[in-house]
């Protein structure tokens, strides 16, 4: 499968960029602090090296937060709208992490996993064969997505 440039923005439209070479994985995360960030039952993320995201618009803002677990997140934001654009982990500078419902095109994204399945609200169903993490995942659990991902990408 070819790559193209994955464009996406804002609500208010001032903030946009393209996520500009392959992503790593796309999960869905259950965990309380995405539940209560994004007022969602999930957040959809889409892992990718902290160069592949290229603004095109507008100037993203880093927002310092702590997370429930005391570890500390950036996430960037649009200074207008404060819409969540992307994140990035202290422990993982190298890497960004899309909010993914943020891209232009997000229906055609299915997820290979889901981690923090143990606080996962009752009536969302986990897919069978899908990566099923209960609480955060350790480095192989990452390595674990990051297959899976390319698997889904080679037989699309």
């Amino acid at each position: 499968m070819d790559f193209s440039p994955l464009p996406g923005g804002c609500l208010c439209g001032t903030s946009r960029y393209e996520i500009v070479s392959d992503p790593l994985t796309l999960y869905a995360c259950h965990c309380t602090d995405c539940q209560t960030v994004s007022g969602a039952s999930f957040t959809l993320i889409m892992v990718v090296t902290r160069d592949a995201v290229a603004v095109r618009e507008g100037s993203p803002e880093p927002h310092e937060r702590s997370r429930a677990d005391g570890r500390k997140k950036t996430i960037f934001r649009c200074p207008l709208c404060l819409t969540a654009l992307w994140g990035s982990r202290i422990e993982a500078p190298d890497f960004a992490t899309i909010y993914a419902g943020t891209l232009d095109h997000s229906s055609a994204l299915e997820p290979v996993g889901h981690i923090w399945t143990r606080s996962a609200q009752p009536w969302i169903p986990i897919p069978e064969g899908s990566l099923n993490v209960r609480e955060q995942p350790l480095e192989e659990d990452y390595f674990a997505l990051v297959r899976a991902w390319k698997q889904q990408r080679a037989s699309a």
